[in-house]
């Protein structure tokens, strides 16, 4: 079962193991979601709680909703699967006391899993997380196999890249990216994602035919569209 939090201008297609929370929380609002995301760690709990006798394993992506699961395999003796993308405060611009306690917490329920799974080696210093036999899953978020390189287009005279991802307001350089591509004429920028960007980045390409933005994309479809440009741009914290 996948249980996911569908925010303003996202959308999953339906199927029977989706159970989806549905709110108007804009992405990239930070503190102005906090009372959003609480409704959201109840709902997921309550869901959680209703399936509970079917329930083996809670794999949970991030701090968004590490906490909620780990508070529910504590009590129901479940097994706790942790994934973490990004450092959440770093990922969300959080600093200061702030982001230390969410640094903290992440770090504990790293270390507190059955299984951690992180984006890269550089992820276990971070994180503070134990080596041997306790070492975490390593799995990037977009294996590289998945792309094929040898599919990669020949270059012509423009340079193809791509960002495929959550349009952040802050610390993802989505705002250079675009200003780079709408002075280059030797460069076209491909942008997949929703996000507090979205409305300024679907503005840049309707006025600029060096940009094309695809709004939010499936997996494949976004697997797909990474086999035809040259660079992708990462966002790492």
């Amino acid at each position: 079962m996948f249980i996911g939090w569908a925010r303003a201008g996202a959308d999953y297609e339906p199927a029977p193991y989706k159970v989806i929370y549905r709110s108007g929380t804009r992405i990239g609002a930070r503190w102005g979601n906090f009372i959003g995301f609480l409704r959201w760690q109840r709902y997921l709990l309550a869901t959680l709680y209703k399936h509970r006798e079917k329930i083996a394993a809670v794999h949970c992506a991030d701090l968004d909703t590490a906490l909620v699961g780990y508070l529910f395999c504590w009590l129901f003796r479940k097994k706790f699967i942790f994934d973490i993308y990004d450092q959440y405060s770093s990922s969300r611009g959080v600093s200061g006391y702030a982001s230390r306690i969410m640094n903290c917490m992440e770090s504990y329920l790293a270390r507190e899993a059955h299984l951690c799974i992180i984006a890269a080696e550089e992820r276990v210093e971070q994180h503070r997380l134990q080596k041997g036999a306790n070492a975490p899953l390593i799995l990037e978020n977009v294996p590289l196999e998945d792309l094929g390189a040898e599919e990669i287009p020949e270059y012509s005279g423009t340079l193809h890249i791509g960002y495929f991802g959550v349009l952040e307001r802050r610390h993802r350089g989505i705002e250079d990216l675009v200003a780079f591509a709408s002075s280059r004429a030797d460069i076209h920028l491909h942008i997949a994602g929703y996000g507090a960007r979205e409305q300024e980045v679907r503005l840049a390409a309707s006025r600029s035919g060096n940009i094309t933005y695809y709004g939010p994309m499936q997996w494949a479809e976004g697997v797909a569209l990474m086999r035809q440009v040259h660079v992708i741009a990462v966002f790492i914290t």
